[in-house]
């Protein structure tokens, strides 16, 4: 299944959905966000589930370089087997880990998917 497929997923249970290997190569705790989050949205309607599912897609995808969750280096990274991980993909990783769910990013992430505008709150 392709991660795009997850945005017209319409029932319960979006988590068996997730494809296992591209989830392992994110870390944990990164990976237990997306699911968890996935799964938050089956109760929604339309268009609001579909672009929350949006916005969690692309969040998930900016985490890998050049938005490829197939690059090799993502699986040695959530396994920390940091040795097989060139330095600047390292930094790369240890880069969007840390700012993963700044609240700065977030708002910049779901405005970019609300088609420039500012998310009411």
């Amino acid at each position: 299944m392709d991660i795009l497929d997850l945005l017209t997923l319409n029932r319960p249970g979006v988590q068996e959905a997730v494809p296992t290997k591209v989830l392992s190569r994110l870390p944990a705790d990164l990976a237990n966000f997306f699911v968890r989050s996935l799964d938050a949205t089956s109760d929604l309607r339309s268009p609001k589930r579909d672009l929350l599912r949006l916005f969690l897609v692309k969040l998930f995808l900016s985490f890998f370089p050049m938005s490829l969750p197939a690059a090799t280096d993502a699986g040695h990274y959530a396994g920390a087997d940091y040795d097989r991980v060139s330095g600047p993909r390292l930094l790369h990783y240890l880069r969007k880990h840390a700012r993963m769910l700044e609240p700065r990013r977030l708002l910049s992430l779901a405005c970019d998917v609300n088609a420039g505008q500012a998310v009411a709150g």
